[in-house]
């Protein structure tokens, strides 16, 4: 038996949990909070049935006890993969905060793993409080609930652009960067030459787009700066658009 801290996620014909700790034949819920969400809110009672996950694998429990804790049966096992083959670094050229949220929730749910905020020479946001990181981070937790994936991305705190290549270069493969101006391959062309990589970087630049120092300070032979067509996308639009393309070609969506 264990106790943890779970997340519900609401809107399904079962709530569903995260749980940070591992899941034994008895499931303990002993953090109080989450004792009066289930009794209280959600009105849960002996013989109700949840989904939890690990972020490895998912169970369907049932409540056995509601005395003081909640104590849970593990009824069933399920290994469902919800995961992509691939590993993808967003970098995100620091936008107005309203989009930079849309594209964190957007983009958890297409299977990005890990989303780091860039300090760019046009980036118009910037970050004072850590506060900021606590929202995005909230906000890509309950994105990754309602999509139903087995893993939360992380969210990691924002880079100046001179130290991208200098703190990533040994995580990724390969880095896209999509350029308005560029005359280099499509991105089309230039997967077809990447398909065995599991790795994939992809940095957008922010509203005013790229300055040329951004370019120079990434410049490295894993650089890959790519056309998205003859159209002119918003920073948003660009990195969900980027991300579902590279989920198509080498990740799992049309699987």
């Amino acid at each position: 038996m264990n106790g943890t801290r779970l997340y519900q996620k609401k809107g399904d014909d079962m709530n569903r949990f995260f749980s940070e700790n591992r899941i034994d034949e008895q499931f303990i819920i002993d953090n109080k909070e989450d004792i009066k969400h289930i009794k209280n809110v959600l009105r849960l009672g002996v013989d109700d049935k949840i989904e939890i996950s690990d972020y490895l694998h998912e169970y369907i429990c049932q409540i056995v006890d509601l005395k003081d804790n909640v104590t849970c049966e593990i009824l069933e096992k399920m290994n469902i993969e919800r995961e992509s083959s691939i590993e993808i670094f967003l970098f995100q050229g620091l936008p107005k905060s309203d989009k930079m949220e849309w594209i964190i929730q957007k983009t958890t749910e297409l299977g990005v793993n890990h989303i780091i905020p860039v300090k760019t020479e046009r980036a118009i946001m910037k970050i004072k409080k850590m506060d900021k990181l606590e929202r995005w981070q909230k906000i890509a937790f309950a994105a990754a609930k309602q999509s139903k994936r087995n893993m939360i991305p992380k969210i990691h705190p924002p880079i100046d652009v001179k130290y991208l290549m200098r703190e990533y270069f040994n995580q990724v493969e390969v880095l896209f960067i999509p350029y308005e101006n560029s005359d280099k391959k499509g991105l089309k062309e230039l997967l077809s030459a990447f398909k065995e990589y599991k790795k994939i970087g992809i940095f957008v630049g922010p509203e005013g787009g790229f300055d040329q120092k951004d370019l120079e300070a990434v410049a490295s032979d894993k650089t890959q700066i790519i056309s998205l067509g003859n159209r002119i996308l918003r920073t948003e639009t660009a990195a969900i658009t980027i991300v579902g393309v590279i989920q198509f070609y080498l990740g799992d969506i049309g699987e």
